[in-house]
């Protein structure tokens, strides 16, 4: 259990940089920390998080689901660093927030910015196990529809957004076919 003077102590060089945001929440009976580095867009007002945080954020949110997510130039925490903010100030400020409950973890997390997922398109070129890399001739919508169109020879290829299947035209050559895996159609 650590108190907030604790924390707000582990966390004031990053707090008096003002660029880093802030997870703050209740841990049983003491306080935890922990400071992210996220892009922010002030047009849309979401966040853009690195990949290697998601785990850590989903771990702060099922620790205390009513954590907040603030930072020091956004948000106010009392004194800015040329003011003189101290350990005090900023254990004061940070608490002072978490009882606003204005600036929620949980709201930033689910509105953040979610990155674009690639979707194949003709003419892609895509390196498989089987084929090395291909050029995609056609893409279907569904594995069913390729196989209709000949396309049923395994490629081995299983990607994130797509699964690549081919057909022989001649003993020399063949084409290839992509088809999006559901995540990847929906965008």
């Amino acid at each position: 259990m650590a108190s907030i003077r604790a924390i707000a102590q582990e966390i004031l060089p990053d707090a008096r940089a003002e660029i880093a945001w802030i997870a703050f929440y209740k841990k049983g009976r003491g306080w935890g920390a922990q400071c992210f580095f996220p892009d922010f867009d002030d047009q849309s007002g979401t966040f853009t998080f690195d990949p290697d945080d998601a785990a850590l954020v989903e771990e702060i949110l099922s620790i205390d689901e009513n954590a907040i997510f603030v930072n020091p130039y956004y948000s106010n925490l009392g004194p800015s660093a040329e003011e003189g903010m101290t350990r005090e100030t900023l254990a004061n400020g940070l608490r002072w927030q978490y009882d606003l409950q204005s600036s929620l973890l949980r709201d930033a997390w689910q509105d953040r910015a979610q990155p674009e997922p690639e979707t194949v398109k003709v003419g892609d070129y895509i390196n498989t196990p089987r084929f090395c890399t291909v050029k995609i001739a056609e893409v279907f919508a569904s594995e069913a529809e390729a196989h209709s169109h000949g396309y049923s020879i395994s490629s081995y290829y299983r990607g994130d957004d797509c699964t690549i299947w081919g057909k022989s035209l001649d003993l020399y050559h063949m084409r290839f076919a992509a088809v999006p895996k559901p995540q990847a159609r929906s965008a």
